[in-house]
């Protein structure tokens, strides 16, 4: 290896192994860490690169435990190495993005289970006993008990249900991250790959609305073979949807604010407004659905 190179991996393991110390204790740090590896090995070669990732995840096994650097080598290794291939082979952007969203989400799954998160213990009492406790303690209010324990146990039993959607959605998420941090950083070296657009012309693939309805009404049909959680299955699906068609909203919102020259304070007001104020998510949520039918941008599949 020539020194330029031998420099480049070293800058790559000293960030890397500060972002993911930091990202112990500030996990949306963590966000950035997959980016910088995938970038640097379609610059250096992925073998180069792998080698100093499971060096930093060393790191982490020493300083802080074996649980987080195996945790850390099974979630982003198998993405780093997926993107690579499907950038170096020149995958469709929107296909990248969904197979590597899966791959991270089965890692995700698959840690649970290999640390003994199953949803047998999630659901049990002991957990559900642990998880009140340690809220309480959050909280520190001085509201009723009884009135305290029956909300706390709901909000739980919510958020187990529509946990899958949750982990699918911190998926794609990442994935699109990944991506666009990655295509952006070579972009400033001069080095052009494929890469997602900007936010104002983000749109959903062609289909994808007709195929989460065409599942909805399958699992409705067959509602006796799934069992009394198809529900559940359902609402999964309708959230998910109903969260992408929220940011093609946005994107459209967006793109016709920039096309009005609206200013910038205006812009950003009005998107907060739609994330944080209830009822107001279904207004972008029908834009992105007439947005994916009619396509009003324009925006090439």
């Amino acid at each position: 290896m020539n020194k330029k190179t031998i420099n480049n991996l070293l800058k790559l393991m000293t960030k890397s192994s500060l972002i993911a110390l930091l990202g112990s204790f500030f996990p949306v740090l963590y966000i950035l860490f997959p980016a910088m590896f995938v970038a640097e090995s379609l610059k250096e070669g992925i073998v180069k690169v792998m080698g100093c990732f499971i060096g930093v995840c060393l790191i982490l096994a020493i300083l802080i435990s074996p649980v987080v650097g195996i945790s850390v080598l099974t979630m982003f290794g198998p993405m780093i190495l997926i993107f690579n291939y499907m950038i170096i082979n020149k995958y469709d952007v929107n296909t990248t993005i969904v197979i590597n969203a899966i791959l991270f989400f089965v890692s995700m799954i698959f840690i649970s289970y290999t640390f003994g998160i199953t949803p047998e213990t999630l659901k049990s009492q002991d957990t559900i006993s642990k998880f009140i406790e340690m809220q309480k303690e959050l909280l520190d209010a001085s509201v009723n008990v009884d009135f305290s324990t029956s909300n706390i146990t709901m909000i739980y039993n919510r958020t187990l249900q529509i946990m899958p959607a949750i982990l699918l959605l911190m998926s794609l998420f990442i994935s699109y991250t990944t991506y666009t941090i990655t295509g952006r950083t070579l972009l400033k070296e001069n080095k052009i790959i494929m890469q997602p657009s900007s936010f104002i012309f983000f749109r959903l693939p062609n289909g994808i609305v007709i195929s989460s309805i065409i599942g909805v009404a399958g699992v409705f049909l067959f509602q006796e073979l799934i069992g009394e959680n198809y529900f559940v299955i359902i609402e999964n699906i309708v959230i998910v949807m109903g969260t992408l068609l929220l940011f093609e909203g946005l994107s459209v919102a967006k793109f016709l604010m920039m096309k009005a020259r609206m200013a910038s304070i205006l812009q950003i007001l009005i998107i907060v407004c739609a994330l944080i104020i209830p009822g107001v998510q279904i207004i972008f949520i029908v834009l992105g659905f007439f947005d994916v039918l009619l396509n009003f941008r324009n925006v090439p599949n």
